[in-house]
């Protein structure tokens, strides 16, 4: 189908910012909520993140910009697979793991 449009489900956040940016291939396109955006705190790889409320395993990959890289995720030491990445909504105060594959020898 030409001329389709194709979501992509990334995104870029700053902490305590009101914008949210999504990007499709190289435009991006940035989104104004007239509120301040509400967050919660995460440990990810040992260190403090703030990341927008009712993020999932899924966004949080993004946001890491580890989403196109074969990785293991860990929640709360347990594992979440590829296929629950989607339904699994961080909750304040989680420990993530985000372990990526390397080669070697």
């Amino acid at each position: 189908m030409a001329g389709a449009i194709t979501l992509v489900r990334t995104f870029h956040f700053e902490a305590n910012a009101e914008h949210v940016y999504l990007s499709s291939g190289t435009k991006q396109t940035g989104y104004h909520y007239p509120f301040p955006m509400s967050t919660i705190g995460i440990i990810l790889n040992g260190e403090r993140r703030e990341i927008p409320a009712g993020a999932t395993v899924a966004d949080l990959l993004c946001i890491a910009d580890a989403g196109r890289q074969p990785v293991a995720v860990v929640v709360n030491e347990n594992i979440v697979r590829p296929d629950q990445r989607d339904s699994c909504i961080l909750q304040d105060e989680d420990q993530v793991e985000i372990l990526v594959f390397a080669g070697g020898g």
